[in-house]
């Protein structure tokens, strides 16, 4: 069995989608390839046919695709086909859904209640950019949290999700 050139092949999430990245390294011309999808590494379908010609003689060609719509909150298998018959090896990546925060009665005067998701880390930023506050969301990702002593004014956060992503708001505080 020869050598794929199919190379680099990596899988990374992006909000709620999947950006396939890969190299197919010099050799002849060839005339396509598919990205193939599967839920359970072995039955696997069409997600996408470049049917153009790809490759070159001379360098790697890199290559990048976005799945918009992969299955959410569980593994999703991947992998390249270059016709006849050159196979990448399957790669894998757990979706997890990634929700939009959620700010509660904005302007806040007493209680800042954000949805955050689960195991999240909330940093609170002053106007001027400095640290004020860090708070860890609950069992539910929810953050409660008393903000009556605050300034009246405008506030940042940084939503710290448990898969690295990172998600940016802001809120006002008035006084009642």
């Amino acid at each position: 069995m020869s050598q794929s050139r199919i190379q680099n092949f990596k899988l990374t999430q992006f909000k709620n989608n999947t950006i396939i990245n890969f190299e197919i390294i010099p050799g002849a011309n060839c005339t396509g390839y598919t990205i193939q999808h599967s839920t359970d590494s072995i039955s696997y379908s069409n997600k996408f046919e470049y049917l153009g010609i790809c490759g070159n003689t001379s360098k790697n060609q890199t290559i990048s695709f976005t799945d918009l719509n992969p299955k959410l909150n569980e593994k999703n298998f991947y992998r390249i086909l270059i016709p006849p018959g050159d196979y990448s090896i399957p790669a894998s990546i757990f979706i997890k859904e990634i929700k939009p925060f959620i700010v509660y009665n904005n302007p806040v005067s007493d209680n800042l209640i954000l949805y955050t998701g689960k195991n999240s880390t909330v940093f609170i930023y002053n106007s001027a950019g400095k640290l004020i506050e860090t708070i860890i969301s609950d069992d539910q990702g929810f953050v409660n949290q008393n903000i009556k002593n605050y300034n009246n004014g405008n506030y940042n956060f940084l939503i710290l999700l448990e898969n690295g992503t990172k998600q940016k708001g802001t809120f006002i505080k008035i006084n009642n």
